[in-house]
C-alpha cells in the first residue's frame, strides 16, 4: 500500500484517452467520439473577399481614401484615351475631306483638260494628217490594232486631224479609230455595202497626198479647202479598182483619182 495520500483521490482535471471509458464497437466503427471534441477546423483564407482588410496597429488605414486614389488613377488614365481618341476623329474628319476634295480636284482638272485640250498630237508635228509621213504613221497603227497580217481593209477615211480605218474579218467587219494618239473600237463599213478589200501595200499615202494637192486645180478652186479622204474600191467598175476620193468644201464637191494619186474624174 502506497503512502501517498493523494494516490486514491480522482483527477481534477480528466486526461483524454485514460480517464474516458473505452469505445464500443459502434463508436468505434462511426469515428472518433470522445468526450473530448477535437478543435475545429479552421476555415480555408478567402483571397477574392471584397471585405476591406484590418489595419496593422498604429497604421492609419482609410478604406476610402484607397478607393478614391484608385479610382482617380482610372479616371485619369480614362480622360487620357478619351482624349486621344477625340484627336484622331477630328484628325480623320479634317484631313478626310482634304484628301477626298484634293483627288476631286485632280480628276475634274485632268477631265477639263482632256476635253479643252484641241492640239491634234499629230505625228512629228504636221499639220494635219494629209502630210504623207503622219498618215503613213496613223494607218500603219490602225493596221496593226485590226485583225489579218496584213490588215484586210474595205475603206480607208482620213480627216486632217483623225482616221478611221474598216476592216473585213471573214464574214464581220471591224474598225478603229484614231484620235489625238489614241486608237478607240469604231464601227466597220457593212460587208454588204464594200465587200471588196485591200492592203496599204496597195495604195501609198504619197499617192494620197498627191490626189489632195491636185484637187483645187482640177475643181478649178484655187480657194478649195480638202475635207476628207476616202480609199476603196469603185463600184462603179466591174475591175474593181482601187480609187482615192479627195473631198472638197465639206463635202460639196470630189475628185477621183487611181492608187497613184492620177486625177480621174471630178464631181
Amino acid at each position: 500500500m502506497s503512502n501517498d495520500p493523494f494516490a486514491n483521490q480522482p483527477r481534477s482535471t480528466p486526461i483524454p484517452g485514460v480517464d474516458d471509458p473505452p469505445l464500443t464497437p459502434a463508436q468505434f466503427a462511426s469515428g472518433w467520439r470522445t468526450t473530448t471534441p477535437p478543435p475545429p477546423a479552421t476555415p480555408p483564407a478567402d483571397h477574392y473577399s471584397t471585405t476591406p482588410f484590418a489595419s496593422s496597429p498604429g497604421v492609419q488605414y482609410d478604406p476610402q481614401m484607397i478607393a478614391a486614389q484608385y479610382a482617380n488613377a482610372m479616371g485619369a488614365m480614362t480622360i487620357r484615351r478619351s482624349r486621344s481618341l477625340m484627336w484622331f476623329i477630328v484628325l480623320v474628319c479634317v484631313l478626310a475631306p482634304l484628301a477626298i476634295g484634293g483627288y476631286t480636284t485632280y480628276r475634274v482638272m485632268h477631265v477639263v483638260d482632256q476635253a479643252t485640250d484641241t492640239s491634234p498630237k499629230l505625228p512629228g508635228g504636221a499639220a494635219d494628217l494629209f502630210d504623207p509621213a503622219a498618215s503613213a504613221d496613223v494607218l500603219g497603227q490602225i493596221d496593226t490594232s485590226l485583225p489579218g497580217n496584213p490588215t484586210t481593209f474595205n475603206q480607208l477615211t482620213i480627216y486632217p486631224d483623225y482616221a478611221i480605218g474598216s476592216a473585213l474579218v471573214g464574214n464581220d467587219v471591224d474598225g478603229r479609230l484614231w484620235r489625238r494618239g489614241k486608237l478607240t473600237d469604231w464601227p466597220g463599213l457593212p460587208a454588204v455595202a464594200q465587200p471588196d478589200g485591200f492592203t496599204l501595200d496597195d495604195v501609198s499615202t504619197d499617192a494620197i497626198a498627191k490626189a489632195v494637192d491636185a484637187a483645187p486645180l482640177a475643181l478649178n478652186d484655187p480657194a478649195a479647202d480638202p475635207s476628207y479622204v476616202i480609199v476603196e474600191r469603185s463600184s462603179f467598175d466591174d475591175a474593181k479598182p482601187l480609187v482615192i476620193m479627195v473631198y472638197v468644201n465639206g463635202g460639196s464637191h470630189y475628185v477621183e483619182a487611181d492608187a497613184n494619186g492620177t486625177v480621174l474624174a471630178t464631181h
